[in-house]
């Protein structure tokens, strides 16, 4: 921020016109100086003598001009002090006298050296917004599904996408082009005051649940999801996503798929379909009444995340898995209801192609009502019992400390189990930083572990292998009556 007081003058004089001092003032940065001591001199006699016809000029081109050019001289004042200053002296009229300023260079240097940062600033942020659309209008045009920008009033396209422009039947991307489509007109009447409501709640929330909408001349239905893109105190613009491919063609539905879709719809497991984000674009009866919701629109348009039991970390697991391997099986976790329930589930999912899958399916299976433990869950049993024999041979703290290690061994054995081996996935299921799982790993010998090894649950022993767990100090080995 500029300082207001380097905008002042360090000395103002007022001359007659034969350039003697009639009154003096000093500027806060020499508010110290004695000036007033000059008043009554020639202006010339309170500089060097060398610069006194420098001084003259001034006083005579603002005489015939009106003006004088800006002239540099050497100060000097009462205390002995001499200072540079640039003066420009000014006519007041044709009967009044001069007016001498004098600045001291470094503020003009000062003032300009500030305005050319500010300059730079200026250009900085420019380029920077020129980056910044650049990386927007690449990913738009790279989207592979349907992106509007519209005009929150009158819902006119302001920017669209090749799909969007290939669904809607535009020539082209160009903003010509896209001005000439009318949106209202491609929707289908039922489907017009639908929009609104999205655009609505869009405009108060931030974002609206997808709905179905039939555009153009399309037979099938489109999902269509609003959200409001922040630009300041301007009425924000509004982005359209249409999740359908826009080159994919609708198929025409045959009795034998509609009878398909009604054993789907009745299906006893949850099953949905997802996108790569995770949001669901089709769910089943059974999943609606899993998730407590009182309809199927209500969860349309919504993340799968926010009803898994570890919400965000389940659903990068299924994606994770799904994006490495096509497909997961028997991923345990809950489905949390709106209601509060609470019910223990099976995911297992696959993608609609091998590699960067578009849409997931994923059936989700209630297991609430098995009463009988998991493998897993008796094979540690069976471990911990097998364990409980070597009290009386150890110490309580060593029998205890080696329990403890068998059973973190075994759950980070299951963790791997059930992420394939995928270290970073299991160290969020386990509440793990990816370095402290990467220590445990070391300390029990499964640093090299495969997923087929994760597989194999841990053989119970009268015993725990030392290198595992870690030896115990030689005075823990006999035994001891006190901890």
């Amino acid at each position: 921020m500029i300082d207001p007081n380097s905008a002042e003058p360090d000395i103002t004089l007022i001359l007659d016109h034969a350039g003697v001092i009639q009154q003096a003032v000093a500027g806060p940065s020499i508010a110290g100086e004695a000036i007033s001591d000059w008043i009554g001199q020639p202006w010339a006699d309170t500089v060097r003598d060398h610069e006194r016809s420098g001084i003259g000029r001034l006083v005579e081109h603002a005489r015939r001009g009106g003006v004088s050019g800006i002239g540099q001289v050497a100060q000097r004042f009462p205390s002995g002090l001499v200072l540079p200053l640039e003066y420009t002296t000014v006519r007041l009229g044709d009967t009044g006298g001069l007016v001498a300023v004098g600045r001291q260079p470094h503020a003009v240097t000062q003032l300009q050296t500030r305005l050319l940062d500010a300059q730079h600033v200026l250009e900085q942020d420019y380029w920077k917004l020129r980056a910044v659309e650049t990386r927007y209008r690449m990913l738009l045009d790279s989207a592979q599904d349907a992106l509007l920008t519209l005009t929150p009033e009158t819902l006119r396209i302001v920017e669209i996408n090749p799909p969007a422009a290939r669904l809607l039947g535009a020539a082209s991307e160009n903003a010509q082009d896209t001005r000439a489509i009318d949106l209202i007109a491609l929707l289908a009447d039922a489907d017009r005051r639908t929009l609104n409501d999205i655009v609505m709640r869009a405009q108060k929330h931030g974002m609206s649940n997808g709905l179905l909408q039939h555009i153009g001349d399309r037979s099938g239905p489109w999902l269509v999801r609003a959200s409001s893109i922040p630009s300041g105190p301007v009425p924000a613009p509004l982005q359209l996503r249409i999740v359908a491919a826009a080159e994919q063609p609708v198929p025409t539905q045959t009795a034998d798929s509609a009878a398909f879709a009604d054993l789907i719809e009745r299906w006893p497991d949850g099953l949905v379909t997802i996108d790569r984000e995770g949001i669901l674009l089709n769910v089943n009866a059974a999943f609606v009444e899993m998730t407590q919701e009182g309809s199927r629109d209500s969860l349309i348009g919504q993340s799968l995340g926010q009803w898994l039991g570890r919400r965000a970390t389940d659903l990068n697991l299924l994606s994770a898995n799904v994006e490495r391997f096509g497909r997961l099986q028997l991923f345990s976790t809950l489905i949390r209801g709106t209601l509060g329930s609470e019910t223990e589930v099976e995911l297992s999912a696959v993608g609609d192609r091998d590699e960067a899958p578009r849409q997931i399916a994923v059936l989700i299976r209630n297991i609430g009502w098995h009463a009988s433990p998991t493998p897993a869950t008796a094979t540690l049993g069976t471990l911990v019992n097998a364990h409980a024999a070597r009290v009386g041979e150890a110490p309580l703290r060593a029998v205890v400390d080696e329990t403890i290690a068998l059973v973190e061994r075994h759950y980070i054995e299951t963790a791997l189990r059930k992420t394939a081996g995928n270290r970073t996935a299991a160290a969020q299921l386990l509440g793990l930083s990816r370095q402290s799982l990467h220590t445990k790993l070391r300390r029990y010998g499964l640093e090299h572990a495969s997923p087929a090894s994760a597989n194999q649950p841990s053989r119970p022993s009268s015993s725990l292998d030392r290198s595992s767990l870690g030896e115990r100090p030689a005075g823990l080995q006999s035994r001891r009556t006190a901890f």
